[in-house]
């Protein structure tokens, strides 16, 4: 029955990209499949940033592969991040804008890092992919508001308005988006 269907003229042939595999005979050749592995554990439609942001956590995510840390408790490692990087911008002057802007590209690696880990040790799961945009919109919370708090410190309350209409509209995609997922 099922060479029959697969003879079928009606239906279009589809054709797979071929999976990547590497035959493992060595301590080296594993070494290597490991690092393809990490390679491509990324997603094709990313654009640059994602692709640079990779390459810096490869390391990281080859060694945390051989650790028992899951991708979820990475991914919740990026709230604190986040709060920490929220601190500093609220703080209002050129120097913690710069603390709080590092500490936000942690947060975007830790972000990057979760989803290659859960790739290359083949954990991903519906929960994961939900609690990655859950925990990516909150952190935007204490990024928004710290930068609300810090440019009113420096620069008055004209700019207090326009953060507030940032964090609502933070929290409704946060609502919208993690609803939708």
């Amino acid at each position: 029955q099922l060479s029959g269907y697969l003879k079928d003229p009606s239906l279009d042939e589809i054709i797979a990209r071929e999976a990547p595999g590497w035959p493992v005979q060595s301590g080296q050749t594993a070494r290597q499949a490991e690092q393809g592995l990490v390679r491509r554990s990324g997603k094709e439609w990313d654009g640059i940033h994602s692709k640079f942001n990779r390459r810096l956590c490869w390391p990281l995510v080859r060694c945390l592969s051989k650790t028992p840390i899951t991708p979820n408790l990475v991914t919740f490692s990026g709230l604190p991040l986040g709060m920490l990087s929220g601190y500093w911008f609220a703080r209002g002057y050129w120097g913690a804008y710069a603390v709080g802007a590092l500490l936000y590209f942690a947060t975007v690696l830790v972000d990057e890092i979760d989803g290659m880990l859960a790739r290359t040790t083949f954990r991903e799961s519906a929960f994961g992919c939900w609690l990655e945009s859950f925990v990516d919109y909150a952190t935007y919370v204490p990024l928004f508001g710290g930068m609300t708090l810090g440019l009113t410190r420096q620069f008055g309350n004209r700019w207090m308005g326009l953060g507030i209409l940032l964090l609502f509209g933070t929290a409704m995609t946060c609502l919208v988006a993690v609803r939708h997922r």
